[in-house]
């Protein structure tokens, strides 16, 4: 009774002394936070990630800010964005666009550009007060804030009034893997100062579709904003647009998506025959025009393109509905009607009408078609063919790695020994204490057998293997690069990279180059997909998106970093071609010489599902007439999968995923759709789809592919310093150039779509 009444009464006593203490230290807490924050209550920041919040893993996604300052003085800072790399490393992106002034009572908003790596993910985003070298704001997004999207997920941007477009028929008709791919369909409807305002922006977007009817949407677009949407789509980007009842207006005074129309709009009309949009839509019912704002039809007169849809099918139509064209690298489906409007709005064709834009605009595979004979991404530890191409640049000359296969079997083999083995002779010879001497033994000697394996391996100096591949349209005069990289280490290091401008190739101007650290898509061993919590190096490096330059990147020892850019350019190259299709067969005719100073490499002209070569070697500024090549060409689908090394002709060739050479995998990847995609791969080709021109070929472009020799490129990664102190990294770069080129052909109103 004593001793239950005395510690009774102690607890009385300890309860509030200890209410008292955990006050205290709540306090303590909370004021020791706030000082290490340095949180101003005279700053206001609103950070927001992605689009509204969603972005997608590995790709760069737009970050807005908006710092209101309600003090008396500006404020002087700059903004800090982190986040952990593809393999759990912390990044800390550098722009000069970051430095920030803030004047009183005024609002400032900055739009700042990051990666996002492996799960499980998170961005911490702080403002830096310049005069007390600290932070006064700082905010962790992490997994519990939602909005990710896979690496391999189909994002469709809507700009403007949403539209009833139907994720789940998407799902299954925009992707041969439905079972991988998430079709996300996400609407910015207000806050349009919030859209990025540089190209590479969009990066994450797969379909932008801008509704112009959308109130005061072309007036709150900037002219930076605008003009990053059309460098997108000339970057290879691909766009739905539709403009009604503002099309004129958008043809004739704005020079950014003005631009983006394929052709000329003179004026509207309110009275047009919906036969043919009726028929398209398999309609139950008739569309009945009248006053209302969506009756209006911008006549439009296409100058490029294919005409998908006229205002009837037959030899009365007059007026064109749906025009699909090539912009810069990219595409543009024009719609010149406004479905978000009445009549349409509440028309029951208009979502299959929509849906069907939408699929065919980005030139879908078909979900209901199988698979191929191609290799089971399973088998292979990847889910798309990036993976294969990161995979070929991990085999270096001399460096002979170390097999899962080898660390596996010792792995096993020491269990074995110090498990069963040791107990049954132990306890044979009736000595089981003497397991104190044989257990340290055996590690001793298979540390001793890892040890003499690792010293046995072949190594190398420090060697990096790069690709680049470089695209230019000749009419636009647009080129872009894209840039992977592999580096190689023999010993734990950090070394810095720049992306360095070659001029013994053509000459181009206002370069930007933008070079990062390269995902590995998927759930496989390394993959962005793959949840891990473990950090095998502890140690920040630096991205400046200012002259694209990687400062500080570790490397492990005997082990490999990814690295991959991709820049655009503007170009003066001179291409003479006079190409034109023969009426009857459609085949390609005419001229066409090299534009460069130097040859290309087994050189192919791909043209409407055909490939004509060119032979090993087209000698630099010689000409070809390509009627001379029409007794060689193939198919497409048939040149690459049974006319390659491999194969003998008329034998199908099956797409190994683990076994195929870099010059193949890196084609694969550059007509993926025309060679018959995850049919033929049996791999998704997501990660990095802006590779596949397989569009051009169905939009009146023929695209001349070729290798160059070494010397003969644009940029390429180059190391600076490094932290050990060692000499520059020798480099393997392989260099493929693709111009694409107009082509004349007759008039013609078959549609893409039927």
């Amino acid at each position: 009774m004593f001793l239950g009444r005395r510690v009774k009464s102690d607890w009385r006593i300890a309860s509030p002394l200890a209410v008292l203490v955990i006050a205290l230290l709540c306090v303590f807490a909370n004021s020791a936070d706030t000082f290490a924050g340095g949180e101003d209550a005279n700053l206001q920041v609103e950070v927001t990630l992605g689009f509204n919040g969603r972005f997608k893993q590995g790709t760069w996604i737009p970050v807005h800010f908006e710092i209101t300052n309600d003090s008396a003085v500006d404020f002087q800072g700059q903004l800090v964005l982190e986040s952990p790399d593809g393999e759990g490393i912390v990044v800390r992106f550098v722009d000069r666009q970051l430095q920030i002034t803030v004047p009183p009572a005024t609002t400032v908003t900055r739009t700042a550009y990051i990666k996002i790596g492996r799960l499980p993910w998170s961005v911490e985003v702080s403002v830096v007060d310049d005069t007390r070298q600290q932070a006064v704001f700082k905010e962790t997004f992490g997994r519990l804030d939602d909005g990710q999207l896979s690496t391999t997920d189909f994002l469709i941007l809507q700009i403007g009034n949403r539209l009833p477009l139907s994720a789940s028929r998407l799902q299954a008709e925009l992707t041969g893997r439905p079972d991988l791919v998430e079709v996300v369909i996400q609407s910015q409807t207000s806050d349009y100062h919030k859209l990025p305002d540089r190209w590479y922006g969009y990066a994450a977007v797969d379909l932008l579709i801008i509704t112009t009817s959308a109130e005061d949407l072309l007036e709150q677009l900037s002219a930076q904003q605008q003009q990053a949407i059309r460098q997108w789509i000339y970057q290879g980007g691909r766009m739905l647009l539709f403009a009604g009842q503002r099309g004129p207006e958008l043809s004739q005074d704005n020079e950014a998506l003005g631009s983006l129309i394929p052709g000329k709009i003179d004026r509207i009309i309110t009275n047009w025959n919906t036969s043919g949009i009726e028929k398209f839509g398999n309609a139950d019912e008739r569309l009945i025009l009248s006053r209302q704002p969506g009756s209006s039809l911008s006549l439009i007169t296409p100058a490029d393109g294919v005409v998908v849809l006229r205002d009837t099918q037959n030899a009365q139509a007059e007026h064109a509905l749906i025009v699909h064209s090539a912009r810069g690298l990219g595409s543009v489906t024009f719609v010149a009607f406004d479905p978000d409007q009445e009549p349409f709005a509440s028309w029951g064709a208009t979502p299959a009408i929509l849906n069907r834009l939408v699929i065919n605009s980005h030139f879908a595979e078909r979900g209901n078609e199988q698979v191929g004979k191609g290799s089971k991404s399973s088998n292979a530890g990847f889910d798309d063919i990036s993976g294969q191409l990161r995979s070929s640049l991990d085999r270096f000359d001399g460096v002979t790695p170390t097999r899962f296969m080898w660390v596996a079997g010792l792995l096993g083999m020491f269990i074995l020994v110090i498990g069963p083995l040791d107990y049954y002779i132990l306890r044979r010879f009736k000595r089981l204490h003497w397991t104190w001497v044989t257990f340290p033994v055996a590690i001793l000697i298979f540390s001793l057998i890892a040890v003499s394996m690792v010293s046995a391996l072949r190594t190398s100096p420090a060697a990096m293997n790069q690709i680049e591949i470089i695209d230019i349209d000749s009419l636009t005069q647009t080129v872009r690069g894209s840039n992977y990289a592999t580096v190689y280490s023999p010993t734990t290091a950090a070394y810095s990279f720049e992306m360095s401008e070659l001029s013994n190739s053509f000459h181009s101007e206002n370069h930007h180059v933008l070079a990062c650290w390269q995902g590995f898509p998927g759930a496989g061993l390394g993959g962005l997909g793959r949840t891990s919590f473990q950090v095998l190096i502890d140690h920040q490096y630096e991205v400046d998106l200012t002259d694209g330059q990687i400062r500080s990147i570790p490397v492990q020892h005997s082990g490999t970093r990814s690295l991959a850019a991709r820049w655009s350019a503007d170009s003066s190259l001179v291409v003479n071609s006079a190409l034109v299709t023969e009426p009857a067969s459609g085949a390609l005719r005419g001229t066409l010489q090299n534009p460069f100073d130097f040859d290309l490499h087994e050189a192919l002209i791909l043209f409407d599902g055909r490939v004509y070569p060119l032979g090993q070697v087209f000698t630099s500024k010689s000409e070809v007439n390509v009627y001379d090549l029409s007794a060689d060409s193939q198919g497409i689908d048939n040149y690459f999968t049974r006319y390659q090394s491999g194969s003998r002709r008329q034998s199908y060739r099956v797409w190994r995923a683990t076994d195929e050479s870099r010059d193949r995998v890196v084609k694969q990847m550059m007509f993926n759709q025309e060679i018959g995609g995850v049919r033929y791969t049996g791999l998704l080709h997501r990660y990095q789809s802006h590779l596949d021109l397989s569009h051009m070929l169905r939009l009146r472009r023929a695209v001349l592919v070729g290798k160059a020799g070494q010397r003969h490129g644009m940029t390429e990664f180059v190391s600076g310093s490094q932290q050990d102190g060692g000499g520059p990294i020798a480099s393997q770069v392989d260099r493929y150039y693709r111009v694409v080129l107009p082509v004349n052909m007759e008039a013609s109103t078959n549609t893409l779509l039927n």
